[in-house]
């Protein structure tokens, strides 16, 4: 079938590959075409069995799979991403929620102890062109210490999390280094501020991700600093920070789309999973010609090539997705019902070039 204006494409995840999970469909892909095929080797039996007849047929190897092309929404794409790249780590927050970045570490931190120097660190960072390294020497100041802080301007009375990447050249357990948002400056206890837990972080010189949820924000109607603040002396040791921001949640409904970060398998452990080396869906294929119910169902399907296109002439962005699957079966076909959610278009696209801001 070329087109998909009569038909459309269920999935539903699996968890064991080449089985469908029992449910209904977890979404359905807005397609334009698909090429799904059926190829089944036939083997020729070579023996003369004494009789004028055919030669003896076998059912040598099934080959399923083909092309599908997709216009790219935001739901259903993820599950594309899953099956081609990875399951996405950490979970995302909901596509509605607001996120502002209140210190992108992109200028020095300040500081006021002298045991304490702060500067920008280029091969260091996870966004952007530098993070902020704060080198802490042994006996820093009274605790609890401010080691570093950053002057921003928000309200928080909205904000449910804050959001950031940290580092550190030791390992540290939770409570031994706190994230502070302030009236005051420099991050000092003003007439209103939040102390969060940092969780811990037992692998020194690896970077984390964390979300943490606010505490109390109802008199932070001017928020002008953030700071990271030591309550346990660990001796010598140095932190990195990059990208912090303030999230206010957007509303959880089940079918929302997320915010992911699709990190690409890279061991051998994860290329071959127990039952598949990538993500496996069963796909519901329905091509109404208006002649019966019957839809074919393609079980085991992963995506095993991706790409994605779109120009001032196509300006809604499209994947074309090469699957590979299994095995085949014939079931009736499960109603319609496509997200709602616009598709992604050439106007939304960003180009980055290095770490160069998008174009």
């Amino acid at each position: 079938m070329p087109q998909g204006n009569r038909g459309h494409i269920g999935i539903k995840k699996e968890t064991t590959w080449g089985e469908r999970a029992a449910g209904v469909n977890d979404i359905f892909l807005p397609f334009v075409s698909e090429t799904l095929t059926a190829s089944i080797e036939e083997v020729l039996s070579a023996i003369q069995r004494g009789e004028r007849d055919e030669p003896k047929s076998y059912h040598g190897q099934k080959d399923f799979g083909g092309d599908v092309v997709i216009e790219v929404h935001p739901k259903s794409f993820g599950h594309i991403l899953r099956s081609a790249i990875n399951i996405p780590d950490p979970t995302g927050e909901f596509a509605s929620s607001k996120i502002t970045v209140i210190a992108n570490c992109e200028t020095v931190w300040e500081h006021s102890d002298t045991g304490i120097i702060t500067s920008l660190d280029p091969a260091e960072k996870r966004k952007g062109g530098n993070s902020c390294k704060i080198q802490v020497s042994a006996g820093v100041g009274a605790l609890p210490t401010v080691l570093a802080s950053r002057v921003f301007a928000d309200s928080l009375l909205t904000t449910s999390h804050y959001k950031f990447w940290i580092r550190c050249s030791i390992a540290l357990a939770a409570d031994d280094v706190k994230f502070r948002v302030s009236d005051a400056e420099f991050g000092a206890e003003g007439t209103a501020e939040d102390t969060v837990t940092i969780p811990e972080m037992p692998v020194p010189y690896k970077w984390y991700e964390f979300t943490i949820a606010k505490g109390d924000v109802s008199d932070l109607g001017t928020a002008i600093s953030c700071a990271l603040v030591q309550f346990v002396d660990k001796g010598e040791m140095t932190l990195w920070i990059d990208d912090v921001r303030i999230v206010e949640t957007g509303a959880p409904a089940a079918t929302e789309a997320r915010e992911h970060v699709f990190t690409p398998i890279k061991t051998h452990a994860q290329e071959f999973d127990d039952d598949c080396p990538l993500r496996p869906y069963t796909l519901e294929v329905f091509k109404d010609d208006g002649a019966g119910v019957t839809a074919f169902e393609f079980m085991g399907s992963v995506v095993n090539k991706l790409s994605l296109a779109f120009s001032t002439t196509d300006k809604i962005l499209k994947a074309t997705c090469g699957i590979l699957a299994k095995d085949l079966d014939k079931i009736t076909h499960t109603e319609l019902g496509l997200e709602a959610t616009n598709p992604f278009m050439w106007d939304d696209a960003k180009i980055f070039i290095a770490n160069k801001d998008a174009a």
